[in-house]
């Protein structure tokens, strides 16, 4: 009996999880010339941005040396990269390289 528990309860989950799945790609589908839908893929890149930039400078800390520097160049090179190339993709990684460069070698923000 146990064993039935077990095989019924992995089926149960299995089937769901494959159904969740697949439930997106039978509803694109019918909603591919739903014009909320429409709006939403192109608004959605810029919107991302703008969050991901509010968040990074909530959690900035401006009071200690660098003063937040990092964060605000990478902010600056997001928001000029994504501003020239269209490209969020682009802008997250260019920017999220260089931060990672600034926060891992200290020594060169104590050069700015």
């Amino acid at each position: 009996m146990p064993n039935d528990y077990i095989f019924y309860t992995l089926l149960t989950i299995s089937v769901i999880t494959i159904l969740l799945r697949a439930t997106p790609i039978f509803l694109t589908r019918n909603l591919k010339d739903n014009a909320l839908l429409v709006f939403i893929a192109k608004k959605m890149p810029i919107g991302v941005m703008c969050l991901l930039i509010i968040y990074t400078l909530k959690g900035a800390n401006y009071l200690v040396k660098p003063f937040g520097l990092p964060i605000l160049i990478c902010c600056a090179l997001s928001i000029g990269l994504y501003l020239r190339y269209k490209s969020a993709i682009l802008a997250i990684f260019a920017s999220l390289f260089v931060y990672l460069i600034m926060i891992n070698y200290e020594f060169l923000l104590y050069y700015l």
